[in-house]
């Protein structure tokens, strides 16, 4: 695990939802520690691995606001933010479904702001145990 890359080395779509994913760690790891439940490393241990990358351009998309919502001041400065690339079909591909989803079936859907770049000493990899991941969900 410590040599693997920071970028995803597969396509992230394996046919089972994260959820399932989680579930299906957290009895597999009970599993191996009722089986080994002295061992202080279990090499077979399913772990969440997310990594965060900087993304090279901001992306904006701004929904069409109706009524009183072109009067709030977010929405203003939202709408008239410069310099970043609109949400293309491709871009909209990229993101994690739920984004997608949120666009394009949600009436709430409002907009979406991502920015570029990292923050200095932002972590990039973090590892934790699906049951610990479940438990502050």
């Amino acid at each position: 695990m410590h040599d693997l890359s920071l970028l995803p080395p597969f396509p992230a779509a394996t046919g089972r939802s994260f959820r399932t994913c989680v579930e299906e760690g957290i009895i597999r790891n009970a599993d191996l520690r009722k089986a080994q439940p002295d061992a202080p490393f279990l090499r077979d241990e399913i772990v969440v691995r997310v990594t965060f990358a900087p993304l090279q351009q901001c992306v904006l998309d701004v929904s069409s606001a109706s009524g009183n919502e072109t009067e709030n001041p977010v929405y203003k400065s939202f709408a008239h933010m410069r310099g970043c690339a609109g949400l293309s079909p491709t871009r909209l591909s990229e993101l994690p479904a739920a984004f997608a989803e949120q666009k394009q079936k949600k009436p709430s859907y409002r907009g979406l702001l991502l920015g570029s770049g990292l923050v200095d000493e932002t972590l990039l990899e973090v590892i934790i145990a699906p049951e610990d991941f479940q438990e502050v969900i």
